[in-house]
């Protein structure tokens, strides 16, 4: 089984809007948080609002940041020596 685990990070004040993320498939939808994490089956369809900006930012580093981590298990007696 594979699962996805993304953590965000947004620099406040906030210049633009959207960012959030959706499952495709449920029209769940996860708003956009700083340090906010989630973790779900790999297979789940989903994507992110697009970004608009509302002011240009002076400095670098105004907009949404992910790290995304990939996990893998496999069911015992179904690994090979």
């Amino acid at each position: 089984y594979a699962w996805t685990m993304l953590i965000w990070f947004v620099k406040e004040p906030r210049l633009f809007n959207g960012g959030d993320f959706e499952f495709t498939d449920s029209k769940l939808k996860v708003k956009l948080k700083h340090n906010r994490a989630i973790f779900f089956p790999s297979m789940f369809e989903h994507r992110v609002t697009r970004l608009k900006m509302k002011t240009e930012p002076k400095e670098v580093g105004y907009g949404r940041y992910s790290i995304t981590h990939f996990y893998i298990s496999v069911p015992s007696g179904n690994i090979r020596d």
